[in-house]
This record gives C-alpha cells, sequence and structure tokens, in this order.
C-alpha cells in the first residue's frame, strides 16, 4: 500500500533575502511573499506517463462490491468525488462493467514559463490572492507573486512526479483551506474522466484551477 508522509515548511522571501530562506515570523512586512512548501513522499517511477505498478486502478465507489475480491486491496478512498483507488494483484483483469481506469503516473514540469497566460495575467490584476500549486511554483510566477504579494503555496514539493489518485487527492485536499486558485500539472487535453470530476469539483468550491500551461479551465 502507498503511504504519504506530509510536513509543512514556511518561508518567507523578503527584497533582501539570500539564498537561504527565513522562517515565518508572526508579523509579516507587506512586501513580502509567503511560500508554504506541503512535501509528499510517493510511489514514484522514471516514466513519463506509465500505468501504475502492480495494477493501481482508480474506480467509481459504484463498483466497490464488484471488487470485493481476495485479488484487490483497496488504498485509499477519495468521498467527495466518489471514487476509490485500488491495488490488484498481478494479472487481474477487471470485468468491463467496472467503471475504472489505471493510475497513470504524470511528469512535473518545473521549467514552464506561465507569465503570458490566463494565470499570469489573473496574478497581475489582482493582489493577496492565495494560489496553490501541485508541485513546484514556476519561477517567472514567483516574481509576479513577489511583486503583488500573493500568498504560494506548493502541495508535493520537489516531486518530479505524481500518479494521477495523488494528483486528485492534492487537488482536492486544496478546498480545505483558503486557496482561490490552483495550478495543475495536466494540460487541458489530458483525458482523465476521474481527474476531470475532481476539477468540477474544485470549481464547485470557488477555486479557479488553471492547466499546464497556466490556461483557466
Amino acid at each position: 500500500m502507498r503511504t504519504q508522509i506530509f510536513s509543512l515548511l514556511t518561508f518567507v522571501l523578503t527584497a533582501s533575502a539570500c539564498s537561504v530562506p527565513t522562517e515565518e515570523t508572526d508579523t509579516q512586512a507587506p512586501s513580502e511573499i509567503t511560500i508554504e512548501m506541503e512535501t509528499a513522499t510517493g510511489f514514484l517511477d522514471d516514466g513519463v506517463t506509465a500505468p501504475a505498478p502492480s495494477g493501481f486502478v482508480i474506480v467509481d465507489e459504484s463498483a466497490e462490491r464488484l471488487l470485493d475480491t481476495p485479488d484487490s486491496m483497496l488504498v485509499e478512498s477519495i468521498p467527495e468525488i466518489g471514487v476509490l483507488v485500488y491495488e490488484l494483484e498481478a494479472g487481474t483483469q477487471l470485468d468491463n462493467e467496472v467503471p475504472h481506469q489505471k493510475d497513470k503516473l504524470i511528469s512535473i514540469d518545473n521549467n514552464v514559463r506561465l507569465a503570458d497566460s490566463d494565470l499570469g495575467d489573473a496574478l497581475r490584476d489582482d493582489k493577496n490572492r492565495v494560489v496553490g500549486f501541485i508541485g513546484a511554483i514556476p519561477k517567472d510566477i514567483e516574481e509576479i507573486g513577489y511583486d503583488q504579494q500573493h500568498r504560494l503555496v506548493v502541495f508535493a514539493q520537489g516531486e518530479e512526479a505524481l500518479y494521477e489518485s495523488e494528483l486528485i487527492r492534492e487537488l482536492v485536499k486544496s478546498t480545505e483551506g483558503p486557496i482561490e486558485y490552483v495550478h495543475i500539472p495536466v494540460p487541458q487535453d489530458y483525458t482523465s474522466e476521474m481527474l476531470h470530476s475532481a476539477i468540477e469539483y474544485v470549481q464547485s468550491e470557488g477555486i479557479r484551477v488553471f492547466d499546464l500551461n497556466g490556461n483557466v479551465f
């Protein structure tokens, strides 16, 4: 079973900041930008997009009764959007009547430039927003955030890839705090009914969701 270990580190960047960040204090000057980094250990692979090992699948919770066998083990439940993550024994095949998809590995591109995107425009036109990033903050967006005094929150900081179920969980988790915008590391043409269900859920909670290229969903 995959496990996740989370820790929260908070750093403050100031105009005179050196390469070593300092811990956030209770008093924060208006010119400062807070970058919060939430790290997680995960099940990683060297591939860009690949099926999860040992037959990890994401299924609709309506199919739970169909997976009550010795060949399957429940790994995680994401009740907000009604999906479950199962680990199947190697070689196990699911019947077509079970709504499911393989848990794919998604690479995180830390080199994207988003200044000239919907997200870049939104951050330049406003101040003091709370913006979530799954994976990493692009350097040009970090600069805009500093200038406009946005609070930038990073989920799964430092990871090079996440499984889709992990991405879904982090996306859903963004609704638990003050996040107003969230950037995810997939383009809009990425095909996944369950990920799109998570996006719609987050949007229903009033959060604007932006894709890999900074375009709003």
